[in-house]
């Protein structure tokens, strides 16, 4: 089994290796090869940043339903996170659109 053939998890420092070519790669086939790790790199961090902004809200609408937090002071601070992560989401650079 080649080892390029085997899926693990994306892993910001694992290192995908390939049979070593005859000659220098392209730079257009290199630039492919780092979007193709990026592109995995961050659809999993997307992720992870989607699951923690379902778990705080759920958090904080627990604490407005019990009573710790004021209904106005919750929803603010789910609007402020929700800003947050709108401005997080403009400043990722997206490579396909780059790349057009």
């Amino acid at each position: 089994i080649p080892f390029s053939t085997i899926t693990r998890k994306p892993n910001r420092y694992s290192v995908v290796c390939e049979a070593a070519p005859k000659k220098k790669a392209d730079s257009a086939a290199k630039k492919d090869r780092q979007a193709k790790k990026r592109q995995i790199y961050n659809k999993a961090k997307k992720f992870q940043v989607k699951t923690r902004m379902k778990k705080a809200y759920s958090v904080m609408d627990n604490a407005v339903k019990v009573g710790t937090l004021h209904g106005n002071t919750g929803a603010r601070r789910k609007s402020a996170l929700q800003g947050e992560r709108r401005l997080l989401k403009s400043t990722t650079v997206d490579p396909a659109a780059n790349a057009a």
